[in-house]
């Protein structure tokens, strides 16, 4: 009798978890490039009652007879899809159409995270150094002219050279003239912090910069005073074999986990390597942000249903309760 009471506390449980999941999705459906989830449901274990049997020359075979004991949460599972772009018309917001990552790093402002650019596009990280990737572009520079997220993690990316030189040097801050009006190489052999400059070491001088822009390889190239355009550096991009199971970091930031696999990073604009696979990932969108791909109708709708049966199974509980208090009953 009992059995029944339990059944309805699993199927309580297992709601109102699901509601969990869905006031979550609800409360991020205006939280920039968030990517909401769902919940899938499983039998728990079966009572067997009665064992099956098989023909005989008298009679037929039966099935098995079993009661089930509830159910309970068997995933919560991340909707990986992009959302809609929003317009914001502001010179440091990108998004990303189609697939990867941006790369954000914490640690010292000199420390460059090696990358294999050779085989597998993978960083090696540096230690005291932690990486995290993230679909939210909303991006702004600190005081130190970094290229900040709005938590103050870094916007990781490549130095750029050509026929007048690398762009960001090893002290993280000096940036020497690119010529952005020529074709610019990406160094992609290892992860930088991307600074946007206040000046720019052009002829042994430093030059004003005046305005910046990025492009849809995400290539940050500078408008100097004397009008010259300078390439700064190129926003870098990851991808995951398995991105629905990265692990949630808060603030718009996701982490490898055990079943993500390791980042694989984007190659660098030409670059010589014998295994580019720039062609794999999205163009980056500035002036633009990634919404949220939760869809209030649906969730609505999901809220309705696990609502009912939240109360369905309440009901199971008061009814095992009602035919409790009769047995009771029975010896008066």
């Amino acid at each position: 009798m009992l059995q029944s009471m339990y059944s309805g506390i699993s199927g309580m449980k297992a709601s109102n978890q699901e509601l969990d999941v869905i006031s979550n999705n609800i409360a991020n459906s205006q939280t920039t490039a968030f990517k909401g989830s769902s919940v899938t449901f499983e039998d728990m274990y079966n009572e067997t009652i009665k064992e099956s049997s098989s023909p005989t020359g008298n009679f037929g075979g039966t099935n098995i007879s079993q009661v089930g004991t509830g159910t309970k949460i068997e995933a919560v599972n991340k909707d990986m899809g992009s959302g809609s772009t929003l317009t914001t018309n502001r010179g440091l917001d990108t998004a990303i159409s189609g697939t990867g990552f941006f790369i954000l790093g914490s640690g010292p402002s000199t420390t460059s995270v090696p990358v294999d650019n050779t085989t597998t596009h993978e960083a090696t990280v540096t230690p005291g150094v932690s990486l995290n990737y993230s679909r939210d572009g909303s991006f702004s520079l600190d005081s130190n002219n970094d290229l900040v997220n709005s938590g103050g993690y870094k916007v990781m990316g490549y130095a750029v050279k050509n026929a007048t030189g690398t762009s960001i040097q090893a002290d993280g801050k000096t940036v020497n003239f690119v010529d952005g009006n020529k074709a610019v190489t990406a160094v992609d052999t290892a992860l930088v912090p991307l600074i946007i400059p206040s000046t720019v070491m052009e002829g042994g001088a430093p030059e004003k910069v005046s305005s910046y822009a990025i492009d849809k390889n995400g290539v940050i190239t500078v408008t100097l005073a004397d009008k010259n355009v300078a390439a700064i550096g190129q926003i870098a991009l990851a991808s995951f074999n398995n991105d629905a199971g990265l692990d949630a970091a808060g603030s718009n930031m996701f982490s490898e986990s055990t079943n993500s696999g390791i980042a694989t990073l984007k190659t660098g604009i030409n670059t010589a390597s014998t295994n580019d696979n720039s062609g794999a990932y999205g163009d980056i969108l500035s002036g633009t942000l990634e919404q949220s791909n939760v869809d209030l109708a649906t969730e609505f709708t999901h809220m309705i249903e696990a609502s009912r049966s939240f109360q369905a199974n309440g009901k199971i509980i008061s009814t095992g309760d009602e035919i409790l208090q009769t047995i009771i009953g029975l010896k008066q």
